[in-house]
């Protein structure tokens, strides 16, 4: 699973039984009902902004647990589907990403996330995906990944939330980097004994050749050449 799986359980709702976790504690959320938009299976999850708190759901990766563990470097992609309810005012701000904890306590807890603006990015009546890019620094051990409404966001209005998704992209992030070191030591390569002249035998006339004289002179076919 790590290696590119969904690492989040029941990230479609399908399974009443699993834990979830509001953001806050506070705030009002269920399952959807079945005349209520769900963008896969046959449940999703929605909350409703309280006054002046940050609302939303953590991401899961079991039943019972909303924290992952995680290690230095390692990079994980966080997506889901969000749709405001079609009467949202468009108003207000949301965020997709993640805390991170350093357990021992020396590092203070940071937040690490893309802002999306729900007026023009994410509007209502219609499903989005939005997604964010965790890298872990150095120091932290621990992280809950979510999806949020910030307190600029009107009391009252509804959010949908579906397809919950993490997947660790540390094992892709470091083939594309020994892809791009092997390139780099091939290009190496060739420049330490490979010619990098373009066309050197003069066999292709379509290339351009540069030529400090301002009036350049046809080669003749019954003058010398040495190959080609």
């Amino acid at each position: 699973a790590k290696a590119g799986g969904n690492l989040v359980i029941d990230g479609s709702f399908s399974n009443t039984l699993v834990t979830r976790f509001p953001y806050n504690p506070n705030e009002l959320h269920d399952y959807t009902t079945i005349s209520e938009p769900r963008h896969s299976g046959l449940k999703a999850w929605k909350w409703t902004q309280s006054v002046g708190l940050t609302c939303g759901i953590i991401f899961n990766p079991t039943a019972n647990v909303s924290s992952f563990q995680v290690n230095r470097d390692d990079n994980y992609l966080v997506s889901c589907w969000i749709q405001p309810k079609a009467t949202n005012t468009a108003v207000g701000t949301l965020r997709i990403g993640a805390t991170l904890v350093d357990s021992s306590g020396v590092l203070p807890s940071t937040d690490v996330y893309t802002a999306y603006s729900l007026t023009t990015e994410v509007p209502p009546g219609q499903w989005t995906q939005v997604s964010h890019a965790v890298v872990v620094p150095a120091g932290y051990d621990t992280a809950q990944f979510w999806a949020i409404t910030l307190t600029n966001t009107p009391a009252g209005e509804i959010f949908f939330v579906d397809d919950l998704n993490v997947r660790d992209n540390t094992a892709n992030t470091a083939t594309a980097v020994q892809a791009n070191l092997a390139n780099f030591v091939v290009g190496l390569k060739a420049k330490a004994g490979g010619n990098l002249v373009i066309d050197p035998g003069f066999s292709n006339v379509l290339v351009d050749r540069s030529n400090p004289n301002p009036l350049p002179l046809s080669g003749d076919p019954s003058e010398p050449r040495h190959s080609g």
